[in-house]
């Protein structure tokens, strides 16, 4: 049987797509305190090159990747029932997505920028779905799925009109999310000094990558047309950048989102309000281990 291993208290391992390690690029990571079982029956040496990488399954997601063998053999072992360094869990869907949301808003004011693979710590850097799985998981208690088509299938699909602070918002291609924010209200952006000028638009909060978004965390809106829109609705929503928060982060308004555009739409949300799939709404945990998808 695999064996279960803790990462080291004050520790984060690093979790790669391929055995190649560093060079197929990061997938994940493990914060301190969460599990993970190896994919070989022996126990990697103290003495394991730091070239080798082990298939590892994390426990709290059922993620997979490669780690390295080194890496390894410096954890120690845990029982199964050792719990993660969380929170106890948040009764109730709505204090969960109320919990998660405040402490997103806390990982955007210190995230120092966008981080493939980043879901352990702003300081570290995060990705769009790693801000949303670590302020589930760290203000709420809850695990969900690591990535954005992941915590998609995991949501129930919520119409425009029935959207709450909390619920997410997810971007990508006819065939999957590829992007995932936080639903925040008009006030959550008013406490990041950002301008609020439109308090009936939907204000999301997320963290965006180089090629569409600002590398960083930061406050878009998506306004709608008049008939409200729904996830299933085919007509686009219009888009317009709020600002950047977080460490070393310039500010920007929303006559920066022509200037900082690369498309005739021009702005971050303008592209990201192109690629709009719907929202949908955390309503359960998922248990350990479990692989739903």
């Amino acid at each position: 049987m695999p064996t279960c291993v803790a990462v080291l208290d004050g520790c984060v391992l690093p979790v790669y797509e391929t055995h190649v390690g560093p060079k197929s690029g990061l997938a994940t990571q493990a914060f301190a305190g969460r599990r993970l079982a190896r994919h070989v029956e022996e126990q990697p040496s103290p003495s394991a090159s730091a070239s080798e990488f082990v298939k590892v399954t994390l426990h709290e997601d059922c993620y997979e990747g490669y780690a390295s063998a080194q890496d390894l053999s410096r954890l120690t072992s845990a029982d199964s029932a050792t719990p993660s360094n969380t929170p106890a869990a948040t009764e109730g869907r709505s204090n969960a997505a109320s919990s998660a949301t405040d402490y997103a808003l806390q990982l955007a004011r210190a995230c120092k920028g966008y981080l493939w693979g980043g879901c352990a710590s702003a300081e570290l850097g995060l990705d769009c779905s790693g801000l949303v799985q670590l302020a589930y998981a760290k203000g709420a208690g809850w695990w969900i799925p690591r990535d954005a088509w992941m915590q998609e299938k995991f949501c129930t699909p919520v119409a425009r009109k029935d959207v709450q602070r909390g619920d997410l918002v997810f971007f990508g291609s006819k065939e999957r999310a590829t992007h995932v924010a936080f639903v925040v209200s008009c006030e959550d952006a008013a406490s990041l000094s950002l301008p609020t000028n439109d308090a009936a638009a939907l204000y999301y909060l997320h963290c965006s990558g180089y090629d569409m978004g600002r590398g960083g965390c930061g406050v878009d809106l998506l306004l709608f047309d008049e008939n409200g829109g729904s996830s299933t609705t085919t007509t686009p929503p219009v888009g317009a950048s709020l600002g950047s928060l977080g460490i070393g982060k310039p500010g920007w308004s929303r006559s920066d989102a022509t200037a900082h555009s690369d498309d005739s739409l021009g702005g971050v949300a303008q592209r990201y309000a192109r690629v709009w799939r719907g929202f949908g709404r955390i309503e359960k945990r998922l248990p350990p281990n479990t692989r739903f998808w």
